[in-house]
């Protein structure tokens, strides 16, 4: 028996030509060795070192066995995982995606050919993002998590890439590892990877993930000059969301070590600085020289390994200035920096010189790389011992109760809420608990206070309209709305202006204290929106008549969300039967479900089976569905339109074998 079938061709020239990376014989079938668990990283490996040229080799190599797999659909072999481990991402290797490539032509025309066309954007949107964490920094990361205290728990790597930090976990760890990759192609090399990890391949503001859930978040923060839209977090640059999300999403006392460029500590605006010390402590910092991730991810940046915890209810504040910056004094002159580092100059491997970075800023620079290993290990015994306990073991003494100096009960405070006290101190709801906000400007609480304001009169004012409040007394309410409103924009400028959402960032409420504006992002201006002048909501009504039985279908798929034909014929006042024999042709009687459904659901799914199912039954009154499912059945597939994947579970392997033989026979 001969098959002429393209997608076998490719998959057996595929193994045909590469024995060692498949892990097959040519001359045999190919036969699975036992699945591994997740890949790990034992000691630093030799790929890290090699030239971009290597590197190139080493991700086409990956692609090219992680499409085998996905075609064959089956997980890697331990062999294979060494491959695949190998990929490099596309960061500092940006001319392979150039229109001419010029010596990276061919593996420029073979990637094309081996990603669809999204999976190439994708990967082409990488590369200025995704630089590979070294393995030694992550070493050095679990050497200080090891101080802290930490050996298991939940844990969050948010940007994963192919999953360095995993794949590097100390022997005797017990981690849950979580892990978000938005790269589809590094995320299909991570699943094969880890494949005991719960993954997620997006973008981390659309992974559905819990705050305050993890115990430890760690990885290498993708950094770019564009925002993140989260209007809860007023829209952050991305390295900024993926440090504010993190601290989010760890519990009181859980962990965030992350790398981040060294903008994060030594912008001039420390305004995301503000908002990550309101709820975490710094506890140290080690800054890298730049050419940390000059031979894995092929650029040369100063970098800081960054380590943050969340404070717990009545913990007190640590370190209470590394939100500001101030001056060093080198050889070569002063160089601005953050605060810790002024104070800890003993944390910098290797010494801060200005003007000598890509952009003309300041660069950490290391004379003798030699050096780099006992500096980091003097850096790591300078952290702070045992500061992490797991969460049945964290016992802080409490905060006075807000329910008991405050007329507002917490079960009305929203989680991540704001909320005001009479005593001028403003709280945030965080996992069930209400938290202080120590260390935040006068300026952010007196636009916290006023935003409150608005949005509490705004709230009395729609519940009023939803309870059909008459209009005298909805005036009322109006003018308070307009009032709270008119005082706050006098004060701090319209809601929609960035520092107004940073005051508020994460409050559930934001988004609809925004609405209230139609604001122009060009000019900066906003105006009221129709809210603040005339009623929009009416008073919900029941319905109890239909003029039709059409009208009666529209208000029974509103009302009931089906099909009921006994509520239908209450509204019109006719008898079902009647009903029914006006919308022949726009409802169906299913009898698998017994229960009415519409033309677009009934005539559509599974229509071969539901004209089987109702030709079987042979009943009259199922004529009508007999006759509609005949329009709706698909046109049957012709024999070039079939295709069949090798290790399909219906094709005899007999008959694999006798077309493989036959074909590398000729």
């Amino acid at each position: 028996m001969r098959t002429s079938v393209s997608s076998l061709q490719i998959e057996l020239d595929f193994f045909a030509s590469a024995p060692v990376i498949a892990g097959v014989a040519r001359s045999a079938p190919f036969t699975p060795q036992v699945l591994p668990s997740s890949f790990r990283w034992a000691e630093q490996p030799a790929f890290e070192t090699t030239s971009p040229r290597m590197k190139i080799a080493d991700n086409m190599a990956a692609l090219r066995l992680l499409k085998y797999l996905d075609d064959v659909k089956r997980p890697a072999t331990s062999e294979e995982q060494g491959v695949l481990a190998r990929y490099n991402g596309w960061g500092g290797l940006s001319l392979v995606f150039e229109q001419d490539p010029r010596e990276w032509r061919t593996e420029a025309e073979e990637l094309k050919t081996l990603l669809t066309p999204d999976e190439y954007r994708s990967v082409r949107a990488t590369v200025n993002t995704a630089f590979f964490t070294p393995w030694a920094i992550t070493r050095v990361i679990y050497q200080a998590l090891e101080r802290f205290g930490i050996h298991g728990g939940k844990v969050l790597e948010p940007s994963a890439g192919s999953g360095i930090f995993p794949a590097t976990q100390p022997d005797g760890w017990s981690l849950d590892w979580h892990c978000v990759e938005i790269d589809t192609v590094s995320g299909g090399v991570l699943k094969h990877l880890q494949p005991d990890a719960r993954i997620q391949v997006c973008g981390l503001q659309d992974a559905t993930l819990s705050s305050g859930s993890f115990d430890l978040v760690v990885g290498n923060v993708p950094f770019g000059d564009y925002p993140i839209h989260d209007r809860r977090l007023g829209n952050p640059l991305v390295h900024d969301y993926f440090l504010l999300r993190s601290v989010e999403l760890v519990r009181p006392g859980g962990i965030v070590a992350v790398i981040t460029s060294r903008g994060t500590l030594d912008k001039t605006n420390g305004e995301v600085r503000q908002r990550l010390a309101s709820t975490s402590d710094l506890i140290g910092s080690i800054r890298l020289p730049q050419t940390t991730f000059a031979r894995r991810a092929l650029t040369t940046v100063t970098t800081d390994i960054l380590f943050l915890q969340r404070r717990s209810q009545g913990q007190p504040i640590c370190y209470t200035t590394w939100h500001k910056t101030g001056t060093l004094q080198t050889p070569d002159g002063t160089v601005e920096i953050n605060q810790y580092f002024v104070d800890h100059q003993e944390m910098i491997i290797g010494t801060m010189v200005p003007n000598v970075g890509r952009f003309g800023d300041p660069a950490c620079q290391l004379d003798n790389p030699a050096d780099m290993a006992a500096m980091l290990t003097a850096a790591i015994q300078r952290l702070p011992a045992n500061c992490y306990h797991p969460e049945e073991e964290v016992h802080f003494a409490p905060e006075p109760s807000f329910d008991d100096c405050d007329e507002q009960p917490l079960s009305k405070v929203k989680e991540s809420g704001y909320v005001a006290r009479q005593d001028g101190s403003v709280w945030r709801r965080e996992t069930g608990t209400l938290v202080k906000l120590e260390g935040i400007g006068t300026k952010r609480i007196q636009r916290i206070k006023g935003l409150l304001k608005v949005r509490d009169a705004a709230r009395a004012y729609l519940e009023a309209q939803t309870k059909g409040t008459a209009d005298a007394k909805l005036e009322t309410h109006r003018a308070d709305l307009n009032l709270a409103y008119d005082r706050f924009i006098a004060n701090h400028g319209s809601i929609n202006t960035r520092a107004n959402q940073l005051a508020l960032c994460g409050d559930p409420d934001l988004p609809f204290l925004m609405a209230l504006e139609d604001f122009d992002a060009t000019t900066q201006t906003a105006t009221k929106a129709p809210f603040f002048s005339q009623r929009t909501l009416d008073v919900a009504t029941e319905i109890t008549h239909a003029d039709s039985s059409s009208d009666a279908l529209i208000y029974s798929l509103h009302e009931k969300g089906r099909v009921d034909v006994d509520y239908m014929a209450k509204l019109t006042g006719k008898e079902t039967k009647r009903v029914i024999d006006e919308l022949v042709g726009r409802i169906f009687f299913n009898p698998e479900s017994s229960h009415w459904e519409t033309a677009d659901e009934y005539l559509s799914g599974e229509v071969v089976h539901n004209l089987r199912v109702v030709q079987k039954l042979r009943r009259p009154d199922l004529a009508v569905n007999v006759a509609a499912l005949e329009v709706a059945q698909p046109l049957p597939l012709g024999p070039g339109e079939i295709r069949i994947k090798l290790g399909a579970p219906w094709i005899p392997a007999e008959v694999i074998q006798q077309f493989a033989e036959d074909l590398l026979s000729q």
